[in-house]
């Protein structure tokens, strides 16, 4: 219960962050257009308002979806991140269980990172018209702070699935034996821990 309390207070707070940011940057930055070098050649702020999206874009042409209706492009969105959030915390989980260990606690709190990435790039399409990027790296690539917030959660993810998959490499034949298969885990209402699944 503590854990969801949490969850709770800090997704709002996130969500609340990365839009005050953004109107900051629009109503001081954003026209005329400002380029801000904090570290030459690295780092700099460079507001730009990306309408763009190769993934939706891609989606949307297959099921036959007009990406310029803003509503459809944000339900789009929001069942891509579902789906794809889905997919990384039952791999994370069941790995989780496979190698013997909780997971981390850590893992509930950036899930409010990657829920408060998904509404806020839902206000984005919807209010603004696009996602206001303004953090430029390497002159090359241009991102906002909801981006961040999903990254660092996929990248938590992807590590936590590695240790657990090098845990499960130390386990003995036998052990691996007695270790359910991913659907089987599934149908066994992804326990958490060897015990439970009892």
């Amino acid at each position: 219960m503590v854990l969801i309390k949490r969850f709770f207070i800090l997704t709002p707070i996130l969500i609340f962050l990365d839009q005050i940011v953004k109107i900051l940057v629009y109503i001081f930055f954003y026209e005329p257009h400002v380029h801000i070098d904090f570290i030459d050649g690295f780092l700099a702020l460079c507001p730009f308002l990306n309408t763009q999206s190769v993934f939706l874009a891609s989606l949307a042409g297959l099921l036959n979806f007009d990406i310029s209706n803003r509503v459809l492009y944000s339900i789009i969105m929001i069942i891509s991140a579902i789906f794809f959030l889905g997919i990384i915390m039952l791999i994370s989980l069941y790995f989780s269980f496979v190698s013997k260990e909780r997971p981390n606690k850590k893992t509930y709190y950036l899930f409010s990172f990657t829920v408060a990435g998904a509404v806020c790039s839902t206000v984005d399409t919807l209010f603004w018209g696009g996602s206001l990027d303004f953090i430029m790296l390497f002159d090359w690539v241009i991102f906002d702070m909801k981006d961040i917030y999903i990254w660092t959660f996929i990248v938590f993810m992807i590590l936590c699935t590695v240790q657990a998959v090098q845990n499960f490499m130390n386990f003995s034949k036998e052990e691996r034996k007695n270790i359910p298969g991913f659907l089987k885990w599934i149908k066994m209402k992804c326990p958490t821990t060897p015990q439970s699944a009892v």
